[in-house]
């Protein structure tokens, strides 16, 4: 599969934020929240192969899962906020930081996965499986909430 990189600011093979920069934005939204006494949402999402880790010719190839990658995060950034920070926290595996409250994650959930099913299906043909599927959870902060606190919890969604 892809190798997975970044400078600590930008993943290297889709722009996304990075998990260094993940980790400090989080901590200051999380701050600000506080203070004005409202709440952030973070939303993973994962990318999960369908087929074993194997590279074979044709369609489980490496570059299908690149492809993917590249996809989901393009499709991410297409659909986020301008305000909402997106990053790539491992190699299948993205965040958002959104502003508000569970609406809005339910609101980027449906519709992320529903762009994304379609790109999908128009990159592959007729008679292939799914190659991936995308599993989400969602958390909402509570007050005085560290980062590790939230975090945890998204782990246990």
């Amino acid at each position: 599969m892809t190798e997975y990189s970044h400078d600590g600011i930008r993943d290297s093979l889709t722009q996304l934020a990075a998990p260094t920069l993940f980790y400090e934005q989080l901590r200051r939204e999380l701050a600000r929240a506080s203070r004005g006494q409202e709440a952030i949402c973070l939303v993973r999402f994962v990318l999960q192969p369908t087929v074993p880790d194997v590279t074979i010719e044709g369609a489980n190839s490496e570059s299908q899962y690149e492809d993917a990658i590249l996809s989901f995060a393009q499709t991410l950034t297409r659909l986020c906020r301008a305000e909402d920070l997106c990053a790539r926290m491992g190699e299948l595996e993205f965040v958002s930081i959104l502003h508000g409250a569970e609406l809005a994650a339910m609101s980027l959930i449906a519709r992320i996965s529903e762009n994304w099913r379609v790109d999908l299906a128009r990159r592959r043909s007729a008679v292939d499986k799914d190659p991936i599927l995308l599993a989400t959870s969602s958390v909402i902060s509570r007050p005085m909430e560290s980062s590790l606190e939230l975090l945890d919890r998204l782990d246990s969604a």
